[in-house]
């Protein structure tokens, strides 16, 4: 018996495979909603209680995506990130 995927995963899913092709982001979501679920994305690569110096981050977020500046910045933004003096950590691990 195949099992359905939960619809807020399955949204997720299906949002992310518009937005990324052989493991890079192509572009990202004009939409809050979709933007969201990429934000997460990038989130997720990210350990919660580390603390990140501006570079790696960026390191991180370019292996995904060329813009890392303003990946970065809506990170924080929207509450995905702390930045204190070029250090960066998760608040909250991403579901």
């Amino acid at each position: 018996m195949e099992r359905e995927t939960p619809p807020g995963l399955a949204e997720e899913e299906r949002v992310l495979s518009v937005f990324l092709r052989d493991g890079r982001f192509t572009a990202l979501p004009v939409k809050r909603a979709k933007r969201l679920v990429v934000l997460r994305f990038f989130a997720r690569q990210f350990e919660t209680g580390r603390v990140y110096p501006e570079k790696e981050v960026n390191a991180i977020i370019a292996r995904f995506y060329p813009d890392w500046c303003t990946v970065r910045r809506e990170l924080v933004d929207f509450g995905f990130m702390a930045r204190e003096g070029g250090i960066y950590r998760l608040l909250d691990a991403p579901e």
